[in-house]
């Protein structure tokens, strides 16, 4: 009845169909990430007189294999409040 092309062309309209879900999906994750981390600087840029910045390295706290998916999850390199505080002050 179908062809071995009609076959493969399923699978490749199957396979596209998951790779655009996953990219949702992490489009929804990132910017989750970066929807909570605006409101978290904007709630420290607003609720408190000082705060300390101190400058991580975050290249090299990812190369320890063990932590380097959880301080990846964090967002870490993203997390800047110095922008917010000259806003509020």
């Amino acid at each position: 009845m179908f062809g071995f092309d009609a076959l493969l062309l399923g699978m490749f309209y199957r396979d596209t169909k998951a790779q655009i879900q996953i990219a949702r999906l992490n489009r929804k994750i990132a910017n989750i990430r970066k929807d909570t981390l605006h409101k978290l600087t904007t709630y420290l840029a607003k609720n408190h007189s000082k705060i300390g910045i101190e400058d991580l390295n975050v290249s090299a706290m990812l190369s320890n294999h063990k932590l380097a998916s959880s301080i990846a999850d964090m967002g870490f390199y993203e997390l800047s409040v110095s922008y917010m505080v000259a806003n509020w002050l």
